[in-house]
C-alpha cells in the first residue's frame, strides 16, 4: 500500500521482481487524489485498488473485503504516519541503504502525536549493503513525564525479555521507589 502522493511522485509498480512468484501481490493505493492513469498502478492485468480515504482503520477493512489478511505499507511520510498514529502496526522494518544523500521528507513526516509507543529492535540483517532492522511494539506506553534528575547509567543487566538499569545520580529523587518508571535517555 501507498498513499497517493508516493504513487503520483515515484510511480512504483509494487510488483515482485527479480524472482519467480506464483501470483503477484494484490496493490493498494490510499487517498481521494484522482491518480493519473498512465501510472504504473493503473496499468497491467490487476490494476491496484484505489481506496479513497485518509483513515487507515477504513483502509484496512477495505483491504481486508480482498482476502488481504498481510499489508506492507510502504507508502511515504504522511501514510506512515497515519498507520502509525491510528495504531494499527504490528512490525516496523526500517531499511538503511548505504547511501547518503540531500535533504528530503522524514520517514514519518513530523512527529506523530497519537499512537506513539516504544518500540523493541528483533533483529537486524545486513542484505547486500542495505541494514534491514525489524521492530515491534513494546508493551510499555512511552514515557511523557517531567525531567526532575538527571544522572547516568551505571549498569545495565539483559534479561530474557527485559533491560534493568542502575542509575547514578547526584541526589535522590523523594518518593521514587522500586517499579517506579523512570525515563532513561
Amino acid at each position: 500500500l501507498v498513499g497517493t502522493g508516493t504513487a503520483t511522485i515515484d510511480d512504483p509498480a509494487l510488483t515482485a521482481r527479480g524472482v519467480t512468484v506464483e501470483r503477484q501481490p494484490q496493490r493498494f493505493v490510499m487517498g481521494t487524489r484522482d491518480l493519473p492513469t498512465t501510472l504504473q498502478l493503473c496499468s497491467g492485468d490487476a490494476p491496484a485498488v484505489h481506496l479513497r480515504t485518509h483513515d487507515p482503520r477504513v483502509a484496512l477493512e477495505r483491504v481486508a473485503e480482498h482476502r488481504v489478511r498481510h499489508l506492507l505499507v510502504e507508502g511515504g511520510p504522511t501514510v506512515a504516519r497515519a498507520f502509525v498514529e491510528a495504531g494499527v502496526v504490528d512490525e516496523i522494518i526500517w531499511i538503511t541503504a548505504p547511501v547518503v544523500f540531500g535533504e528530503g521528507p522524514l520517514a514519518m513526516g513530523e512527529t506523530p502525536t497519537t499512537g506513539i509507543h516504544r518500540w523493541n529492535r528483533q533483529s537486524t540483517l545486513d542484505l547486500d549493503g542495505d541494514l534491514w532492522t525489524f521492530y515491534r511494539p513494546s508493551t510499555w506506553p512511552m514515557f511523557t513525564g517531567i525531567i526532575e534528575e538527571t544522572g547516568s547509567i551505571s549498569v545495565v543487566t539483559e534479561l530474557p525479555d527485559a533491560r534493568t538499569f542502575r542509575i547514578s545520580a547526584q541526589h535522590v529523587l523523594d518518593g521514587v521507589t522500586h517499579g517506579d518508571s523512570i525515563a532513561v535517555n
